[in-house]
């Protein structure tokens, strides 16, 4: 499955779900364009820490750069 949208900052951003024997492979590709990982000051875990705890380490990550990057986790299910 998968389709563009638009993200809250004008650009396009394409989801992507993959089912398979044992995990789900799931990836979110975007146009670019400046970010930055930031922290937050309280206690509970937002966006890719979430993402982290699901999918347990190495298995998830990022690649690209300013110009367009995919987020991308491995999930057992």
């Amino acid at each position: 499955m998968a389709g563009f949208h638009a993200s809250g900052h004008g650009g396009k951003f394409n989801l992507r779900a993959e089912v398979h024997s044992g995990h789900v492979y799931l990836e979110v590709a975007d146009e670019g364009g400046p970010w930055t990982r930031t922290a937050h000051g309280d206690d509970r875990p937002h966006g890719l820490e979430l993402v982290e705890a699901l999918a347990g380490p190495g298995n998830w990550g990022i690649t690209g750069d300013a110009s367009g990057r995919t987020a991308w986790a491995r999930i057992t299910i």
